[in-house]
């Protein structure tokens, strides 16, 4: 059977095109056929790389008896959480209210036929156990209740949809000032949940948390408090080392699922590459640290190899399960784990050589004892390997596996053996690459191929940094090459796309939320920051003005997350705080100074000024939730570095943009579009040599023409 998804371009939905569920995507067509048959949509809510999510699938959607219940009780609605985001926000939101809970995926809604929920919950298995109730008997209550308690279902989902409108205002209540003292407290806060053990806050399930970490690194340099750079640089340093980034082909996973960033939940998402690459661009610029420089040039190496379509965009994310070989039943992790035996298997004998001169040279016969095997020691000491490995499978399909971490260093592999440290940097390049081979003859984990509008951005503007503190040209090729399909293909004349799909250009059209709008604003911003093109702020303009339309509550004097429509039938929301990636609100707080100032329009300043106001309240009390509106609002309480180049060929400017200025503008002239005079720029535009001004507020240096006093003047707070 082929139910309703067989033509939408979205992965996640063509998974599911073969379920003996009648599924049908989000759109009228469902809810229409809900309300003829009286019938409650029944809205599963999920993502194409999500674990859980083809777990029920495989044990409820897939069973013919399950679906046969849920055709003749329900309408039944499959949602992509990446192409609808706003949706899964909201019904996220209403699982919050019933439950006291943070959701999770799949989402599992049932709904009158408007789309307004009156249960919600998340992963059932089909099978009894002690911690939970099985989806088949939910499914015969809420069949039960439909048809006997119609009036009380009735009234749970209006007391929920009054208490979205509620928190909604609550959250912008009342202006309060944001002060220095609410930043020092909400350092003080995140001090308090340091792990200083393994990195990271709080202790497991573990997520990056890259805003809150930019937001300590930022402020450590600021008020040089080196405790918390070296917090930034310490968890750092434990997340690249530990099973959560991959050892071989590089890319973060989602989360950790336990303290120690060992052991991930294993698909890749493109927003955390994008928040990977930004924190360690910024570390790279404070630390100069090599190790640092390594890991990004892993990362472009794996978006290029795994995510980079042939447009210059890049794909969205990357499964948590393969099949195993000769098609054995998908698991997670299966691609990215290894028994002790295939390890040594692969790398026994595989020590040929004797160390001479630098030189490697095999010989045939007669290898001393002490060569024997090394490669396999040399990378058991390296990754950890044990006999009994280090993850588990908990559906039970992969037992006793290891996930590949950095066990030990190169020096302590050194003194270990007794062997020298070059020998064992060239056997661990050997040992990594034929790991790699091994794992690559693997089946592959699916990618889902839509090309985010939002996420695109978001990694655009990291590359971009990257190319500043590290000079690396790749890196700001793929940025522009990222931006510029966007503005291109997504940006219209009165709307964003959210997605597209290089395997379906004819798919229907999605519309963009505020995340769209507000990253690629962000990306246009620092596009113009790193190469002078001020074509790059005149789209930006374009853009506000569309997402002022969209998403401005001028009553409020505040962004919804989605449109004044309403999204159809299930309410707005603001959302301001930092979840998976940081809260667009919060960026926007940013972009509304940074192009008030650029634009020289003093009512952008002051409407990200009012934003600010209206966020302070929530922002003090929920603590270590909203660390960028924290970063937006040093802009508001802090003079920012304004960095003002005169007739520079480009000598001065690539020291600058090394610099790490978390809060910077820069001005170049002379020019050669239409930027406005620059007020900061008049009276020093004059110059006969390549000349930097750096201003704080009213006052300016004396003209720099020397890359070294530029360095000194900008060291200073």
């Amino acid at each position: 059977m082929v139910n309703q998804l067989a033509s939408e371009s979205s992965a996640y939905l063509r998974k599911h095109k073969d379920n003996p569920v009648n599924w049908y995507p989000w759109g009228e067509e469902a809810f229409e056929k809900a309300q003829q048959e009286d019938k409650p949509l029944f809205i599963s809510i999920g993502y194409f790389s999500c674990h859980w999510c083809s777990v029920m699938e495989r044990e409820s959607f897939e069973d013919a008896e399950t679906a046969k219940f849920m055709n003749e009780h329900f309408i039944n609605i499959k949602v992509d959480r990446e192409e609808h985001p706003d949706l899964d926000k909201v019904y996220q939101r209403y699982y919050n209210t019933l439950t006291g809970e943070s959701g999770g995926w799949p989402l599992n809604v049932y709904a009158f036929a408007d789309g307004l929920p009156f249960y919600i919950t998340t992963y059932l298995p089909k099978s009894f156990n002690l911690r939970s109730r099985t989806f088949m008997s939910l499914n015969r209550e809420i069949a039960n209740s439909w048809e006997q308690e119609r009036d009380d279902l009735f009234d749970i989902s209006a007391g929920l949809s009054r208490n979205l409108d509620s928190s909604n205002q609550i959250m912008v209540k009342s202006k309060t000032e944001i002060t220095d003292e609410i930043l020092v407290k909400e350092i003080t806060n995140i001090q308090e949940r340091m792990d200083w053990k393994f990195g990271g806050v709080d202790r497991s399930p573990k997520f990056p948390r890259f805003s809150l970490l930019r937001f300590l690194l930022k402020e450590g340099h600021i008020r040089q408090a080196e405790e918390l750079i070296r917090f930034v640089k310490f968890t750092f340093d434990k997340m690249s080392r530990g099973g959560i980034y991959d050892q071989l082909g590089g890319g973060l996973a989602r989360y950790s699922v336990d303290r120690k960033w060992q052991i991930p939940h294993f698909e890749k998402m493109l927003y955390d590459q994008a928040g990977w690459l930004r924190l360690a661009a910024e570390l790279y610029a404070v630390t100069t640290d090599d190790y640092i420089l390594y890991i990004i040039e892993d990362m472009l190496h794996f978006l290029q190899s795994e995510l980079q379509a042939d447009t210059s965009s890049f794909y969205s994310s990357i499964d948590a399960e393969s099949e195993g070989p000769e098609g054995e039943e998908s698991a997670e992790g299966r691609f990215y784990a290894f028994t002790h035996d295939e390890i040594k298997q692969l790398l026994d004998d595989s020590y040929w050589g004797v160390h001479f001169n630098a030189k490697w040279f095999r010989i045939g016969i007669g290898k001393p004892e002490f060569l024997l095997n090394q490669d396999y020691k040399i990378a058991k000491l390296r990754y950890g390997i044990s006999r009994w490995g280090n993850f588990n499978d908990p559906h039970g399909q992969i037992i006793g596996a290891n996930i590949l971490k950095i066990d030990k260093s190169i020096g302590e592999i050194s003194e270990n053996l007794d062997i020298n440290r070059s020998i064992v940097v060239d056997r661990l390049n050997v040992i990594r690459q034929k790991l790699y081979s091994y794992q690559q003859s693997r089946p592959h984990p699916a990618i889902d191929k839509k090309i985010i509008t939002a996420w695109n951005a978001m990694l655009s503007t990291a590359l971009f940094q990257v190319y500043e503190k590290t000079g690396l040209e790749k890196a700001k090729e793929m940025a522009i090459g990222a931006l510029d399909f966007i503005t291109t293909n997504h940006l219209g004349t009165s709307t964003i796309r959210r997605s597209s799909h290089p395997d379906f250009p004819e798919s229907s059209v999605i519309e963009g939320i505020l995340d769209d709008y507000v990253f690629l604003i962000e990306a246009l911003i620092q596009g113009y920051e790193t190469t002078d093109d001020f074509s790059y702020l005149q789209t930006a303009e374009k853009v506000l003005k569309l997402a002022d339309e969209k998403f401005y509550d001028q009553n409020l004097q505040i962004y919804y997350l989605n449109k004044s429509e309403a999204e159809q039938h299930v309410g707005r929301i603001l959302s301001a705080m930092d979840d998976s990636f940081q809260s667009a609100l919060a960026v926007q707080v940013g972009n509304l100074y940074k192009l008030g100032q650029y634009l020289e329009k003093e009512s952008l300043v002051q409407r990200g000024q009012d934003i600010l106001l209206r966020l302070a309240e929530p922002a003090s009390e929920y603590e270590a939730s909203m660390s960028e509106l924290f970063i937006s609002a040093g802009y508001y309480l802090r003079y920012p570095d304004e960095v003002v180049l005169v007739s520079d060929n480009g000598d001065l400017e690539i020291p600058i943009l090394k610099q790490y200025l978390p809060e910077r503008l820069i001005y170049r002239w002379p020019r050669t579009d239409n930027a406005p005079y620059w007020g900061v720029v008049q009276n020093r535009e004059n110059r006969d040599e390549a000349t930097v001004f750096i201003c704080r507020g009213a006052s300016c240096s004396l003209p720099l023409t020397e890359e070294e006093s530029i360095i000194i003047e900008l060291s200073r707070n």
